[in-house]
């Protein structure tokens, strides 16, 4: 009986091993995370943008990846696209949208912020001042160095054309009734300049008088 007892016992570590390393497996496997991102670009009206897509593994490195990137063509028209990571490459497939596609044989994969590729777009006339329009991205695949997957967080592009400037208000200057008087002469038609000419003309009166007294004097 001991010895069966010892079996079992034996039986049970077996499963429980066995269950605990399924486990870890699952929970490396589900914690796996990265991103993927697309860049915000800002052009003036009718502009050229290049928008970068990075892709990242938050617990190692990228053995293989296919992203997708979807333009709009009504307001960013037919895309045109470059590769930059190592072992990819790019195409312009259907419905305007541009794949990424590459693998990678190293043990360590490609680590840290790994630059994917670039989508080149022009800004249409539709798309007005102020305006922006996403880049939809789409992780089809992507899996770590061993081939484990990863569940990235994903980030669209964006394109926007610039805000159109506005003018700085003006304020009006002060018309001539609405300046203050500056002490310069007074208007010849007002009040004391007629006082003035009274007082002038009784003092040529009061002179010719006293002329016309003196003379008749010196006649008598």
């Amino acid at each position: 009986m001991t010895k069966q007892l010892t079996q079992g016992l034996g039986g049970i570590t077996l499963v429980v091993i066995a269950a605990a390393a399924a486990l870890l497996l699952f929970a490396s496997t589900a914690l796996a995370a990265g991103t993927v991102v697309g860049e915000t670009k800002t052009v003036a009206a009718g502009g050229q943008a290049v928008v970068k897509v990075q892709a990242t593994n938050a617990s190692g490195g990228i053995g293989s990846w296919t992203i997708d990137v979807a333009v709009p063509a009504g307001t960013l028209g037919t895309p045109t696209c470059a590769n930059l990571a190592s072992g990819g490459d790019c195409n312009v497939i259907g419905n305007n949208t541009v794949r990424f596609a590459g693998s990678v044989g190293s043990a360590s994969g490609l680590t840290g912020t790994v630059d994917i590729g670039t989508v080149t777009v022009t800004a249409g006339s539709s798309l007005a001042a102020g305006q922006c329009a996403d880049l939809v991205i789409t992780a089809g695949e992507l899996n770590d160095q061993l081939g484990a997957a990863i569940n990235p967080t994903v980030t669209n592009g964006k394109v926007c054309v610039q805000a159109a400037a506005t003018s700085p208000a003006v304020t009006p200057s002060p018309t001539a009734a609405q300046l203050p008087s500056t002490g310069g002469p007074t208007d010849s038609s007002g009040p004391s300049s007629l006082v003035w000419l009274l007082a002038a003309a009784g003092l040529i009166v009061v002179s010719s008088a006293a002329w016309a007294l003196s003379r008749a004097r010196r006649e008598i």
